[in-house]
């Protein structure tokens, strides 16, 4: 999947990779970020992606005609990957928010994805990802990929 000329929905992760990290990399790599939040996983309702922020998402896919949008993530919690895999896939599975029982069905992947990753310079991964990726723990930044690639091949429309 090529990021250039893709419409990017960045939803960041405070205790992983940020939103504006995951918006920088992503216009290193050619693709139109049309929105970024950072979301605290243990702060939102019910588990779910911040009430707001799935509104605004569900604006933003009801405005537009001519597709070409995908999710990026920062999320390096394995519950977190859950859901925020799922709101943007089948919709909110806490069912409280906007996205409650909306099936978006969009590309979902990890920013440190390696077929995301292999797209961002090496000065904008320098830059930007490379210090985060490192601080991260490695198994469970592995569990969380797989999760959200699982959610992908599953609930997707690739």
């Amino acid at each position: 999947m090529k990021l250039a000329g893709k419409k990017v929905i960045a939803i960041g992760d405070r205790d992983g990779i940020n939103g504006e990290t995951i918006e920088a990399v992503m216009e290193d790599a050619g693709a139109d970020v049309v929105f970024t939040a950072t979301e605290c996983f243990v702060c939102t309702a019910a588990g779910s992606v911040d009430l707001p922020n799935q509104k605004r998402i569900k604006e933003i896919m009801e405005d537009s005609e001519d597709g070409g949008f995908i999710a990026i993530l920062g999320v390096c919690d394995n519950e977190g990957a859950k859901i925020h895999a799922k709101t943007v896939t089948t919709g909110d599975p806490a069912y409280v928010g906007a996205l409650a029982g909306v099936s978006l069905h969009l590309p979902v992947y990890h920013v440190l994805e390696e077929e995301i990753k292999s797209q961002i310079s090496e000065d904008a991964y320098k830059e930007h990802l490379e210090v985060s990726e490192m601080a991260l723990d490695e198994d469970t930044l592995k569990e969380s990929i797989d999760i959200i690639k699982t959610t992908r091949r599953e609930e997707s429309n690739l």
